[in-house]
């Protein structure tokens, strides 16, 4: 269970209450409509914890004539940019608060930042303003969903699930959750997959702790094919089915309870993605050949897993690279796009 998680108890409340900070069980279920089973007494509360007041923070606004301003690694030119933010952006101030103010708007003065993609590095103070407008947002609380959805909007793009650090910890004491998504390379021969219960585990562990999880299902990686060629999609597709089995699916589990959001693939219309890769493409994913590989993979998993969302892998924006198989053509992305969701079955 995720920190703050809400319990009903379903045993005597005038009992279940003595028991509380005891070295007794209590009998539960997790609300709204979670699996009924028995937690320690000595870990859970019977009003919600007080939170601590942080500390002061104090923030400065982006004021550049020419649109954004450069994050530096050190308070001069001659370091390393880091990261760049646009005209407006709010920055967290991370030195003395007074000393930071009394260098506003002054050449040559260099202010360490904190940006809101938690980039930290040093902003010159001659572009940086003290007129902060007020923060209107509205705290919101987390609604209690399914295992592996997440109410919050926001999350981090990882690597593979085994390689990915646990980033947690970024969200402790803030009272949120957010999304992560993990990519894997699964090939084409569902009889190579086998258990892996570290793997398992570790999905799990991050559902169970209230954030969502994105799964994003790959052939491979350039050169190989997002997708493999197209004689292949039907095993493709069965390995999906096969590695969906494996690591996602708890047959005690009611499939209301817990749920998964599995990509198909990654910027299917970019020649780099395509069998072959950018150097000797073998065949190129047109949308209609990704619709027909999504259509057997949706199928697939959903014949195992129904309780889980299958959907589109995302198509790059920006890549028009011409296809040397189909004459040099070049897609525009929304055509590409809209050629792509045309073919798709459950859309």
């Amino acid at each position: 269970l995720y920190p703050g998680a809400r319990l009903k108890v379903i045993e005597d409340p005038a009992l279940a209450r003595r028991k509380l900070g005891t070295y007794q069980w209590l009998n539960v279920r997790l609300e709204p409509d979670g699996p009924e089973g028995w937690v320690a007494s000595w870990y859970v509360t019977d009003h919600a914890p007080v939170k601590e007041a942080p500390p002061p923070v104090t923030y400065l606004r982006v004021k550049s004539p020419v649109g954004f301003l450069n994050i530096r690694q050190g308070p001069g030119t001659n370091t390393p940019n880091i990261w760049r933010v646009p005209d407006g952006t709010i920055l967290e101030v991370l030195e003395n608060p007074g000393q930071a103010l009394a260098k506003v708007g002054k050449e040559g003065e260099w202010i360490r930042v904190r940006t809101p993609s938690l980039h930290e590095g040093y902003a010159a103070a001659w572009y940086l303003a003290a007129d902060v407008p007020p923060d209107n947002r509205r705290p919101v609380e987390d609604a209690p969903l399914p295992f592996g959805e997440c109410a919050w909007i926001f999350g981090i793009h990882g690597a593979g699930a085994d390689e990915t650090e646990d980033f947690r910890f970024l969200f402790q004491g803030s009272g949120k959750r957010g999304w992560v998504l993990f990519t894997e390379s699964i090939g084409r021969h569902p009889e190579n997959l086998r258990p892996n219960e570290a793997l398992r585990r570790k999905l799990w562990d991050w559902a169970r702790s209230g954030y969502g999880v994105i799964i994003r299902l790959n052939h491979g990686y350039e050169p190989a094919g997002t997708l493999p060629e197209s004689q292949y999609y039907g095993a493709f597709a069965a390995t999906c089915a096969r590695w969906v089995e494996l690591y996602l699916k708890r047959p005690e589990i009611p499939p209301s309870h817990y749920t998964w959001v599995i990509l198909i693939g990654n910027e299917q219309n970019n020649v780099r993605e395509h069998p072959g890769g950018l150097a000797d493409p073998r065949e190129h994913i047109t949308p209609q050949l990704y619709a027909r590989a999504f259509n057997l993979a949706y199928r697939a998993i959903k014949a195992v897993l129904p309780n889980v969302r299958v959907v589109p892998g995302a198509v790059d924006p920006y890549n028009t690279t011409p296809w040397v198989r189909l004459g040099g053509i070049r897609y525009r992305p929304l055509t590409y796009f809209k050629e792509m969701l045309d073919g798709i079955e459950a859309l």
